[in-house]
This record gives structure tokens, C-alpha cells and sequence, in this order.
């Protein structure tokens, strides 16, 4: 058994201030305030010691992009993440061709299985969606209406994998490819989609688990014809996921979506492409031209965002130090909520007996010093 001392744990059952995590073999056994006799501790004087964060929504980092980069850059990518506090991510494929998606299930796949892995599965936003003003940067060369029978094919043999995927419910084929994912164990949200919010509520139950980035994508609380955003703020049935960044959401928008949504729903994430940890310059996302900016901000040639560059950590410290959200409750929706999400809330997503041993150390500035997955400490700063 190893311990581990903080100034404060933010564990299952609440912030505990200088406490001790009790790990053995991977495996926490417990929180407490007294050192058990004989045990070793690892001591983080004034730091915060957190669950792992989760980012569900995410495409790429250092140049490599979901079903586009060789094995190497996924790696690479994975190190990234857990630089940055990650230790369990979905690398999302944008609408891309079927053989690239099957490329990336197939590198996800066995680099997930090795030890101490922080790759969790694939998410698919798309291809199934249309064409319009709300598809945003999915590359409409690639995008599809129709169900065929190789996706079917490929989503059955990839059953375990493919863990989330994103559908357009305006589609005519939407029930068909909603109720089969469904069927699979696969998460469905609902994205990039003019459709109003009356016409999404009779199609809600067809089996659609969450909101992809909300506000964007989506028409959004407009007085008098509500979108895809007004259930992403009040269905409590649904999850929604969220880009804290500045530029896809304004914080003022930002602090009207906290308080209007549960934070048991509320799902942070970073939709994060290739450019991510990258200098300002010309990149790609689906085979869209991508400029990023030295502000960060990423665009394509129509000046539209193109998925953003910030990393799960800073988004993180932005609720904490913009919107004065408590830090448990920025990183529950950062580790718990995720991982209850994908229905893996059982062993991961917070700090109580009985979860994986996947935690990181916050210093007082919040930024990440330390990240442990199954308790082998993957990344320390310093």
C-alpha cells in the first residue's frame, strides 16, 4: 500500500483537506485524514490531488489528428493528454472516409489495451449529417445521409471501441442509425443540426444520450423557436458537452449555461484538433484548411471555428478563475460526469475504494504537476 498527501483530495464524498489517498495495486482503498502505521507517502505540500480528468471530445494534438496520423502520433498525442492531467481520452474522428476511420478504431484499439493506457475508445463525430449553415468545419465532402451496410458492418465488428458517436437527428435515416447505435452500447448525441427543439423532443427518445458542444453547431435559445441549445441547458435527461474557451462559447453565455444546467450533465470538453500544443500556422481538420491564430484560436478560410486548441487542464482553470466556479465542482465535470457518461463511472471518474488509481496533482495555480494512471505516476514536472 502507498499514500499520498495533499493540502486538499477532492474525493467521491467531497473536498477532504489534508488528507491521505491510499492506493495498492492500482486501486484506491480508501481517503482518510491519519496515516495508517507503516505506510509510505508521497507528500504534495500545498496542492490539490484530483481525479483524473476525462475529455470525451477531442481530435488530435502535435500535428496528428484522429484516422489521419500513423500509430507513433497517437502515442505521442496520449503523453500530451496526460501532460496535461488526461488519463482517459476518446480521440474523436471527424467526418472523414470509412477506411480512415477503421485506420484510427484499429490504432485506438491496440494502443488501449497496453498498460497504463489513458485512451479509452473512438468517438465519431460523424459523417452522418447534412449539408448547411450548422455543419460548421466537418468537411461536406465526407459527410453522408444514408445508413449503408458498411457502416453497420463496421460498427458491429468494432463493437467496444467506437464508444460515442454524433448525428444530425434532422436526418431521414437519423431513427434508423440512432436505434442501431443505440443497440451496439454506443453513446448518441445529437449535433450540427438546424433542427428546432420542438421538433427534437418527440425524436429524443429514440435512444440520443447527450448535446455535442453546445452553442455550436446548433441554433441556439432564440425567443421564440428554441434549438438543439435549449435542450442541452434544460433536459436533464441529457448530457451536454461544453468548450470553456473564450472563443466557441462566451463566458457570459458560459455562466448562463452553469446555472442553467445540472452539473451532473454538464460535460467539459475541449474539441481540440491537430494544432493543439502547435505554433500559430496552417493545419488541417478532416482535410479543411485550419489558420491558427497566435490567440490560440483556430479558423477556417470562411473565418468560422474549426474546433479549438485548448488543453482539458486550462479549461479547468478557466471555470475556477473566470466564472469563480469551485474547483470540485469544475473537476467533476471534467472526470466524474465524463466517465458516468460512458458508463464507466464504476471504476473510473473520481477518488473512492474500489477505482482505478487515476488521479493528478494540482498545484496552487492549478496547473499539473503530477499524473497517476493505476497509480504508476505517468508524468511529473519538476
Amino acid at each position: 500500500m502507498r499514500a499520498y498527501f495533499a493540502q486538499e483530495i477532492i474525493a467521491e464524498q467531497g473536498p477532504l483537506e489534508e488528507a491521505y489517498l491510499l492506493e495498492d495495486g492500482g486501486v484506491i482503498t480508501g481517503v482518510v485524514k491519519e496515516l495508517p502505521y507503516g505506510v509510505s507517502v508521497e507528500v504534495y505540500e500545498g496542492c490539490f490531488l484530483a481525479p483524473g480528468l476525462i475529455d470525451v471530445h477531442t481530435h488530435g494534438a502535435l500535428g496528428y489528428e484522429t484516422g489521419f496520423g500513423e500509430k507513433e502520433g497517437l502515442r505521442k498525442w496520449s503523453e500530451f493528454e496526460m501532460m496535461h492531467g488526461v488519463t482517459g481520452f476518446l480521440p474523436t474522428a471527424a467526418s472523414i472516409p470509412l477506411e480512415r476511420i477503421r485506420k484510427a478504431a484499429d490504432d485506438v484499439r491496440e494502443l488501449a489495451a497496453q498498460p497504463h493506457a489513458n485512451i479509452l475508445g473512438l468517438h465519431m463525430e460523424g459523417p452522418f449529417f447534412a449539408p448547411g449553415e450548422k455543419i460548421g468545419a466537418q468537411n461536406p465532402k465526407y459527410i453522408r445521409k444514408e445508413f449503408t451496410p458498411e457502416y453497420k458492418e463496421f460498427l458491429t465488428a468494432y463493437r467496444g471501441v467506437v464508444k460515442y458517436i454524433a448525428v444530425d437527428p434532422a436526418l431521414e435515416t437519423a431513427e434508423e442509425i440512432v436505434t442501431f447505435c443505440a443497440g451496439q452500447g454506443i453513446l448518441v448525441s445529437a449535433a450540427h443540426s438546424s433542427i428546432a427543439y420542438v421538433d427534437f423532443l418527440p425524436k429524443k427518445n429514440w435512444g440520443f444520450s447527450g448535446i455535442t458542444h453546445t452553442f455550436n453547431g446548433m441554433n441556439g435559445l432564440d425567443h421564440r423557436l428554441p434549438g438543439l441549445a435549449y435542450a442541452a441547458c434544460m433536459d436533464r435527461d441529457l448530457f451536454a458537452e461544453i468548450i470553456c474557451d473564450g472563443h466557441h462559447v462566451s463566458y457570459l453565455m458560459a455562466k448562463l449555461f452553469f446555472q442553467l444546467k445540472d452539473r451532473q450533465k454538464s460535460v467539459l470538453i475541449t474539441d481540440s484538433l491537430a494544432a493543439t500544443g502547435m505554433p500559430r500556422g496552417m493545419y488541417t481538420l478532416g482535410d479543411i484548411q485550419v489558420e491558427l491564430a497566435a490567440d490560440g484560436k483556430a479558423t477556417k478560410w470562411d473565418g468560422g471555428l474549426a474546433g479549438s486548441t485548448i488543453t482539458l487542464d486550462q479549461a479547468v482553470r478557466n471555470l475556477v478563475q473566470i466564472l469563480n466556479l469551485p474547483l470540485h465542482e469544475a473537476i467533476l465535470m471534467a472526470s466524474t460526469v465524463p466517465a458516468r457518461m460512458l458508463g464507466m463511472d464504476r471504476f473510473k471518474g473520481c477518488l473512492g475504494p474500489g477505482k482505478d488509481a487515476d488521479f493528478i496533482v494540482l498545484n496552487s495555480d492549478l496547473n499539473v504537476i503530477a499524473t497517476y494512471i493505476k497509480g504508476k505516476n505517468m508524468f511529473s514536472k519538476g
